[in-house]
């Protein structure tokens, strides 16, 4: 779990950013793909170093969710309509 949050912690304030220059729906979709395939691959882990690895690579996925998905709810609703 160590290096999943250390990958998630890492790739925080990079995500707003890369989310921006490509766009939100690009940013999430590959994020979303490439937790996916990291978390197969840690079912393939052969050692601790293998495992720690793809977790790792795993939490930099996931640490590109959250800011595109925040944005994508903003976007969504209308500003008058945001809280209710």
């Amino acid at each position: 779990m160590t290096g999943f949050w250390i990958g998630y912690v890492v790739a925080q304030l990079p995500s707003g950013y890369i989310s921006d220059r490509i766009g939100v729906r690009s940013t999430l979709a590959s994020a979303l793909a490439l937790m996916g395939i990291f978390s197969i691959m840690t079912g393939t882990a052969s050692s601790f170093i293998d495992c720690l690895v793809y977790r790792t690579l795993c939490g930099l996925a996931a640490g590109c969710i959250f800011a595109p998905g925040s944005a994508i709810v903003l976007r969504w609703f209308h500003p008058k309509d945001r809280g209710t």
